[in-house]
């Protein structure tokens, strides 16, 4: 805008001043153990949004209050939130949400011989669930995007490409 507002905060430089971006997180996600490749993902994930805004860890007990946009504190909820793009769980309405998703290869012809009944069982519908009810869904490819938008039909507008990082100490 003309005035320098972005929204209802005012630009100052390279920044923007006024109340810091809050983005929600299950705390299962944001303590999740980063020796696995799901929770490397989202240890990295989540300590890098640390810097730039302020995390929010949302508990089993405080997400029915998130939901419902109050908070048992009187704490404002978050601004946004980031949810599995392959897990069940409580959608937050009324907010904007990004599902954080890998991948539909699953649903290839030619890997569902391979895929495990049980797998397609759970994921297979939790996937849908999450990346229906999000805002956007961020993916680590075009081909992953391609995939999301071939199997769901999504707007391509709904979904992001963000690469996943490399660790180092590899």
């Amino acid at each position: 805008q003309p005035d320098g507002r972005v929204g209802s905060r005012l630009r100052h430089g390279r920044g923007v001043m006024g109340p810091r971006l809050r983005v929600g997180v299950d705390a299962q996600l944001a303590r999740i153990d980063p020796r696995t490749g799901h929770g490397n993902v989202w240890r990295h994930l989540v300590d890098g949004l640390r810097a730039r805004v302020d995390v929010v860890e949302i508990g089993a007990r405080s997400r029915r209050s998130m939901l419902s946009r109050t908070t048992a504190r009187g704490t404002p909820p978050p601004d946004v939130w980031l949810v599995d793009g392959h897990a069940t769980g409580p959608q937050p309405s009324g907010a904007a949400s990004v599902a954080i998703a890998y991948d539909v290869r699953w649903s290839d012809p030619l890997q569902l011989p391979s895929v495990p009944v049980s797998f397609l069982a759970r994921v297979a519908p939790a996937t849908e669930t999450a990346v229906r009810g999000s805002t956007i869904t961020a993916v680590p490819s075009e081909f992953a995007a391609a995939g999301f938008r071939d199997l769901y039909g999504l707007d391509r507008n709904r979904i992001r490409v963000v690469p996943l990082g490399v660790d180092l100490p590899l």
